[in-house]
């Protein structure tokens, strides 16, 4: 095998290997192997052209709008394989979303929740980085001598991928790749050197010692130490590294943090809800497509703090883990798979309402309301519930895609021990909750020490309560009944939930009894959470479309078992549970004043997340451009800066010509300016390939240069012009403008023949080339200085051997 094709394979090969490492930093992010085929679609693609590129010697012109081309061809196979027609050819949407993807693909992959999903076009990222960073590294790798520079592209995308990775990567993955990057990367260039020609270290004296080239065996022992030098030192750092260091990367830094405390707990706006909204023909959203029994869920709540139940804010894991939205959330869950279109009517607040296992939700429209709705919809997978940062409001509309599991029986459930979710502490929990909680089971049928099932504890306290009395507390001003409902306080702060307990008979609505019996049970160390949201009555279960108002709004409890997750649980009584007469009337105390949080910008700061926003919009301005409009201005904005980012090398190189030009037209004295005009012609030959091969020294004469000129490209005319430059610049007289003139005429008369004999390539090359720029500079004289001192170091070297 030749050195050449050896050197190829070297190179490539080792290019893949490198290349794994950052693949597989990224994969723990993406949720299907195939994103396997647009990370290695976009490597195999970078290397191919940086190939081509070495083979045709393409310059960086030619590579970069090459290297736009494969993207926009094979980006939507590769990437956004659900765009493309028949998972190939590109569709106008492929376009378009590699268009603007280019830009917001970055910020998107950043702020979305892991695992990332294919269908939303986060594998543009992966596709995009080691496409560019591959033709980059392909390219100096295969056309430099030292392939240390291709290190650098190499190293920026493995570190691009540390930082846009999982904050949370497989304990073994770090130490695996860490050490294949560095075995690979001091081979390869242990390797390349070992086939490289032997060379002669140059002091400064220009003087070469003997031996001081090396054999094969003393560069890979080096290797070898190398190797070992890192290896020691990676274990090092790894043995005195502080125990459970936090690994901080981009996506938990770049995001901002989601302020819970902006929306307050919907469990405040329980009697507003019941009040305006007390039946059908007071919608406040429908859903269509929801199975019988199942239960339409608002909010989940686990924390509490003798004021309100409302979600905590200990973050990962617990109900305050809110996370942008994505797809594809509910993969292997075990149920019965729906889709439910939601309709928005008199609802406003930042609760989603959903149901079951969300798997995706999908707001429907396509103008910015969608697009807004879309980026400002948080999601916590743990509980299942959502969050719009601006707010729903009438007019909304989504579609969700879930999974709706079998709710276990009694029977199921069994003795299964409860599990062990992460709860936040509860604070100012009413004194005898843990009492009469005791004291219910003790008292519970067949309650012998250690008798009952812990689900039989959970039932003993959902019937206790289930066995009392219910009521809104409302006027019949605002029922349009003819008296009023029995007396039944608002609030469930730990006065009120005491009050309940101990009064008799007790009266309430979900509100009390579903936080009563939620703090009862974590009294007695059983998880239980508060969850608000909407079911149709046990009587009629079966209800398409469901239309969710203050008659079917509903709080009840969950419990987690072991191997069944959260259980739900209803303690509120029967609506016909009304009591005949309270024995023990309520201090009508006022409800302690909480200090809250402003709300979202679209609702009013006096009105609770529930009641519907009566803010008139049509004062809006609209709209000077339509939304597409806009894009297809961005789409066109972008456009153009990558089609002038393509042609500034031509723009920069062509301006500095023009400049020399001038410059030398412009000269004082007329002599100078015959002269430039022969530096000129030689400027733009040397452009057009002339002196490719030995170049004339230094100082040569302009007959000289015009003998090599005239040779090259057939023009015995550039002799006359060399005679004519001399005559004109050594004459006793200075030349007139009128001859400064003719003479520049006939230099461009010369170099457009020149060009016409050229071929069109070599005219494209000539118009990039900045040889005839950079020949005279003083790092290629000094360059050129160095190849004289290390060739005569090599003679002496080879003088003293033999």
């Amino acid at each position: 095998m030749r050195l050449t094709a050896r050197r190829w394979i070297l190179d490539l090969a080792a290019l893949v290997l490198l290349a794994t490492v950052p693949i597989l930093v990224l994969w723990p992010l993406f949720d299907s192997a195939r994103f396997f085929v647009g990370a290695y679609g976009g490597l195999v693609l970078g290397l191919a052209l940086a190939s081509a590129g070495a083979r045709w010697r393409l310059p960086v012109i030619v590579l970069a709008p090459a290297t736009v081309v494969i993207y926009f061809v094979f980006g939507g196979a590769l990437a956004l394989p659900a765009t493309t027609i028949g998972g190939v050819i590109p569709s106008l949407e492929t376009l378009r979303q590699l268009a603007t993807g280019a830009v917001t693909m970055w910020k998107a992959f950043l702020t979305s929740a892991a695992p990332l999903s294919i269908e939303d076009g986060h594998l543009l990222v992966p596709f995009t980085a080691m496409l560019v960073g591959f033709v980059v590294a392909g390219s100096l790798a295969l056309r430099l001598k030292t392939a240390a520079w291709a290190m650098i592209p190499v190293a920026a995308v493995t570190v691009f991928a540390i930082v846009f990775g999982p904050p949370d990567p497989p304990v073994w993955l770090p130490y695996v790749l860490g050490a294949v990057f560095i075995i690979v990367a001091v081979t390869w260039l242990a390797v390349r050197e070992a086939w490289s020609p032997r060379f002669v270290a140059v002091t400064i004296a220009g003087y070469a010692g003997e031996g001081a080239t090396g054999g094969r065996g003393t560069r890979l022992i080096a290797g070898g130490v190398i190797l070992a030098i890192g290896a020691g030192a990676g274990v090092a750092s790894l043995a005195l590294a502080p125990e459970n260091e936090v690994r901080d990367v981009a996506r938990d830094t770049i995001v901002p943090p989601f302020e819970l405390h902006d929306y307050v707990s919907p469990l405040q706006s329980w009697r507003s809800v019941v009040r305006d909204h007390p039946t059908s023909d007071e919608p406040l959203f429908s859903v269509s497509g929801l199975p019988e029994g199942a239960r339409v869920r608002l909010a989940v709540l686990d924390a509490y703090d003798g004021l309100v139940y409302t979600v905590s804010d200990s973050g990962r894991g617990r109900s305050s883990d809110f996370s942008p939205l994505r797809s594809n959330m509910a993969q292997d869950e075990e149920g019965t798979l729906v889709e439910l279109g939601i309709d928005i009517q008199q609802y406003a607040g930042p609760w989603l309402p959903d149901a079951g296992i969300v798997d995706s939700v999908a707001f429907d429209g396509t103008g910015e309301r969608s697009k807004d709705l879309r980026r400002g919809t948080y999601f916590n997978q743990e509980t299942g519930t959502g969050l719009v940062a601006d707010g729903l409001r009438e007019g909304d509309a989504y579609t969700v895609t879930a999974v709706i599991p079998d709710e276990p029986e009694a029977e199921d459930i069994g003795d299964a021990p409860f599990a062990k979710p992460q709860l936040p502490t509860m604070s100012q929990v009413p004194e005898d909750a843990a009492a009469i909680a005791a004291d219910i089971i003790d008292g519970a049928d067949g309650a012998v020490e250690g008798a009952l099932s812990p689900y039989e504890r959970v039932a003993a306290l959902e019937d206790w309560l289930r066995n009392s009395s219910f009521s809104h507390g409302l006027s019949k001003e605002d029922t349009g009944r003819a008296e009023d409902d029995p007396q039944s306080r608002a609030g469930h702060g730990a006065q009120r939930i005491s009050q309940l307990l101990r009064s008799d008979p007790r009266v309430g609505d979900d509100e009390q009894y579903a936080v009563a019996m939620a703090l009862m049970a974590r009294e007695l160390g059983i998880p239980a959470r508060v969850v608000m949201g909407f079911h149709a009555d046990e009587g009629d279960p079966d209800v398409d479309p469901f239309v969710a108002s203050g008659d079917t709004v509903h709080a009840w409890v969950e419990v987690a078992f072991e191997g069944f997750g959260w259980v739900s649980f209803d303690p509120t009584p029967p609506a016909d549970n009304v009591p005949e007469e309270i024995t023990e009337s309520p201090r009508q105390e006022p409800r302690p004043q909480v200090l809250q949080p402003p709300p979202p910008p679209q609702q009013p700061a006096d009105e609770p997340p529930l009641v519907p926003n009566e803010r008139d919009d049509d004062d809006e301005d609209e709209p000077l451009l339509s939304p597409f409009a806009w894009q297809v201005i961005a789409i066109a904005g972008i456009s153009l800066l990558a089609i002038a980012l393509i042609l500034s090398p031509f723009l920069i190189i062509a301006g500095i010509k023009l400049s020399k030009r001038r410059k030398r037209l412009n000269l004082d004295d007329p002599s100078d300016r015959i002269a430039g005009g022969w530096n000129e012609l030689v400027d733009r030959a040397t452009d057009l390939g002339a002196y490719r091969g030995e170049p004339i020294p230094q100082g040569a004469t302009r007959h000289e240069e015009a003998f090599v000129l005239a040779a090259t490209f057939h023009e015995p005319r550039v002799a006359t012009l060399a005679v004519e430059a001399d005559s004109r610049v050594f004459a006793p007289v200075d030349p007139s403008s009128e001859d400064v003139s003719t003479y520049w005429r006939d230099v461009d008369d010369v170099v457009g023949s020149m060009k016409q004999k050229s071929t069109w390539w070599r005219r494209f090359r000539a118009r990039l080339s900045v040889r005839a720029i950079t020949k005279n500079s003083r790092m290629r004289r000094g360059v050129q200085r160095l190849r004289e001192k290390v060739s005569g170091a090599r003679e002496s070297a080879r003088e003293r051997e033999d």
